[in-house]
């Protein structure tokens, strides 16, 4: 198994666009890993452990309980179940810094144990993606 250490060093550097391999997206579910990334100025991609796309047009929050996603089953934003559910998940907040500041368009703030990677655009950093283990959500 893949620690996130080495998995976050295998990613390092890699242009956008070409991320996250099929291999690397294999050996980290089977590690149990988690892989959060930009993939353009509105999306979060996990690769992984879960694979999933979020919608987070100038940032945006993922929330993780019991080694799990969590996601609104109600058909309103303001459900109350969801939102108790949500106050003990750990979460994960995409920051969106634009384009022109000097800063990677993306980063990532959360209290789960971490590691971090670059990913590339035209030599500059476009992204600081983060990997983590499913096991400490």
């Amino acid at each position: 198994n893949m620690t996130k250490e080495e998995l976050a060093k295998e990613l390092d550097g890699r242009e956008i666009g070409n991320e996250v391999s099929i291999e690397l997206s294999v050996e980290a579910e089977k590690s149990g890993l988690v892989i959060v990334f930009g993939a353009s100025d509105d999306l979060i991609e996990l690769e992984g452990a879960i694979e999933d796309e979020f919608d987070a047009y100038g940032g945006g929050k993922i929330y993780f309980k019991d080694g799990r996603l969590q996601k609104n089953e109600c058909d309103y934003d303001e459900c109350p179940y969801f939102k108790e559910r949500l106050a003990s998940s750990r979460v994960v907040e995409a920051v969106w810094n634009g384009d022109d500041n000097g800063a990677p368009a993306w980063t990532y703030k959360t209290d789960i144990p971490h590691s971090e990677f670059n990913i590339l655009e035209d030599d500059g950093v476009y992204c600081r993606g983060i990997v983590f283990s499913l096991s400490d959500v």
